[in-house]
Parts: C-alpha cells; sequence; structure tokens
C-alpha cells in the first residue's frame, strides 16, 4: 500500500509539472477575405501579439530571427503580386541577435491581393518565429481557411 500511495503522488506531481510546463502561444492568427477600396479582393491576415513578445517582418536580415513566411494552397486563385505588411514594423537593433530586427509589437496586419477564379473558400499557412526579451519560441506554423 505504500508503494501504491508514493506511486500515486509521483504521477499526480508529474502530471503537475506537464502543465507548467507548456509552451506559451503568445500569437493569436485571425484571417478574413475583404475587399479594398479599389474594389479587388484580399486576405487579409492579423496576427494578435501579447505583450513583450514580437513577430518577426517577412524582410527580417539574413542571421538573424525567422521571417514571417506565407503560403497559400488554393489553386482556384489568382495572388496578385507579395503579402504585403500594412502596419509599421519596428526597426532596432536586438543584442539577442545581434543585429537589426524588423520586428512587430501588439499587432501586425498582412493583406494579400488575389482574383478569384472559381474558389469557395482560401486556405493557406502562416510559418513564424516569436521571442521576447529573454527567449525564442521555435518556429511554428498555423493554417487558416478563409470561406469566401
Amino acid at each position: 500500500m505504500k508503494y501504491l500511495f508514493t506511486f500515486i503522488l509521483t504521477v499526480l506531481f508529474a502530471a503537475a509539472s506537464i502543465g507548467q510546463n507548456e509552451m506559451p502561444n503568445p500569437i493569436k492568427w485571425s484571417a478574413k477575405s475583404i475587399e479594398l477600396e479599389d474594389g479587388s479582393l484580399a486576405i487579409e491576415i492579423t496576427a494578435d501579439i501579447e505583450e513583450e513578445w514580437h513577430l518577426y517582418s517577412q524582410f527580417t536580415e539574413e542571421g538573424g530571427p525567422i521571417p514571417t513566411e506565407f503560403t497559400f494552397f488554393t489553386e482556384e486563385i489568382e495572388l496578385i503580386e507579395g503579402v504585403e505588411e500594412t502596419l509599421e514594423a519596428e526597426k532596432k537593433f536586438s543584442d539577442m541577435f545581434d543585429l537589426n530586427v524588423v520586428q512587430y509589437e501588439d499587432k501586425a496586419v498582412f493583406i494579400q491581393k488575389y482574383k478569384n477564379i472559381g474558389a469557395t473558400s482560401i486556405k493557406g499557412e502562416v510559418y513564424f518565429m516569436t521571442c521576447d526579451g529573454l527567449r525564442c519560441l521555435p518556429p511554428k506554423a498555423v493554417e487558416f481557411e478563409v470561406e469566401l
């Protein structure tokens, strides 16, 4: 009985410690289809960033953090130009990477113009890296789907 009690306590402590070491998720992504002022269609992809965390621009210097990348899987659309960054990114020197980085705090908004040639939804993926002042999380891919 003594060993059973010890075993149960060990399992409970292990379960509690696993919950405490859960990977943070400081970026929440959302996507929607919008019509721009000029009448063209676009996917607007928004990153809501928790306080003290950073998301890196698509235009990040080599040797620094992983730049944000977008991939679109839907074949029934024609992408027009590349993904635009609509908010002003912060450019600053990072001691962590020992170079200037282009990063977002609080929020980032990306726009991809497209022409619909028969799609009922648009599926894609954003691949990104995020850091706070002390650590970086491993790069992560998040899929999205926008109903049209």
